[in-house]
């Protein structure tokens, strides 16, 4: 693999396009829905609409990390549920993957283009050859820079979700908040979310403070992330917070200060089913994560184009209802064997709405 000082000044060329809603990658590839066109009327297993097929492209910064993985899976069950033919291309957080895949997709003549957590910058002639075809091109996940580009963009307010969790810091910690920060300077998003802790810091009238911080690897999550937490504990033994930027930091982050002994809670996002299970387990370092149901985002994109493919409506770059932003804590979490966003729950009205619209014949 190519280690990060090789890679930092490709990464540095997607500062301005990339995102993270998280990091990471699965090597899940393609998915591929159902087969066949449902013009005949006849639905294939698990389709509940009657509409021409599509093939949708989505290119995935990656998807290892949790949320990604989890707007990935919403898009797959949706474009089932549609009999479409969702493609999702994992890119590893590797910059020329991602523009390969969308010029992979562009060349292919995709139907629609979804992009999580990653600009188009970097591939303008895709843009170029989907917008001549008429092909939409949705972002969702993290935040990335408006573009014209776009038909629309589902994405989270990184600054409104990272505040929640920085004030939370500040107030598990009355007696002074010492912040160990794991942190990420090649996107927006990340960016957008340190900004946000540093103004908390800066407003809590000296009740948290900053004590250090570093960048973990992108394409090295884990073992750089637990040096990281090594590192800053040993160094500041003080440290009683450690803000994990990306929800890929949460079990690398776990482990490295079980390893300490160290009394230090840990802060990031987003509540896949690992960090809800740390929440439950006592003395786990996890405190809290913030979390908001991306998913909606996803399956919004999909019924967006929906109604673009069958009845050419344009698609609503305000589509996305306002999404409720919350700390997941002790307190709080879901019991045992439930999730705090259930794809299912998120799906269903759509895809009754799907039915409805759209029933076989």
């Amino acid at each position: 693999m190519i280690r990060f000082r090789r890679l930092s000044a490709a990464l540095m060329a997607l500062a301005m396009t990339a995102g993270i809603a998280a990091c990471g990658s699965s090597n899940k590839g393609a998915s591929a829905s159902n087969k066949g066109s449902s013009s005949s009327g006849s639905l294939a297993p698990g389709q509940v609409a009657n509409v021409k097929k599509e093939t949708i492209g989505v290119v995935d910064l990656k998807r290892d990390a949790p949320i990604q993985d989890r707007m990935d899976e919403a898009l797959e069950a949706g474009g089932k549920a549609l009999g479409w033919d969702v493609k999702v291309t994992d890119c590893n957080g590797e910059p020329e993957k991602v523009t390969a895949a969308m010029n992979a997709f562009a060349n292919e003549h995709v139907n629609a283009m979804i992009v999580e957590s990653i600009g188009v910058e970097s591939a303008p002639r895709a843009v170029q050859e989907l917008e001549e075809a008429k092909a939409p091109i949705i972002a969702i996940g993290g935040s990335v820079p408006a573009n014209s580009a776009y038909a629309a963009q589902y994405t989270e307010n990184e600054t409104e979700l990272a505040t929640i969790l920085a004030e939370k810091i500040v107030e598990d910690h009355p007696e002074g908040a010492k912040i160990g920060d794991i942190t990420l300077t090649i996107a927006p998003a990340t960016v957008a979310r340190n900004e946000a802790l540093k103004e908390v810091v800066a407003v809590s009238g000296g009740k948290a403070e900053i004590v250090t911080s570093a960048q973990f690897e992108l394409e090295n999550i884990v073992s750089s992330t637990e040096k990281i937490v090594t590192d800053m504990l040993t160094a500041h033994p003080d440290i009683n917070s450690i803000w994990g930027v990306a929800d890929d930091t949460v079990q690398p982050g776990i482990a490295a200060i079980l390893k300490k002994h160290s009394n230090a809670q840990l802060y990031s996002f987003y509540s896949d089913p690992s960090s809800l299970e740390a929440l439950r387990k006592k003395g786990n370092p996890l405190a809290a994560v913030a979390d908001v149901n991306l998913q909606e985002g996803a399956i919004v994109a999909l019924d967006q184009l929906v109604g673009y493919f069958q009845k050419n409506t344009p698609i609503d770059p305000n589509a996305l209802p306002a999404l409720p932003y919350k700390i997941i804590d002790r307190e709080n979490v879901p019991p045992e064997g439930e999730e705090t966003y259930p794809l299912k729950e998120t799906l269903q009205p759509y895809e009754e709405k799907w039915e409805k619209e759209y029933p076989a014949k």
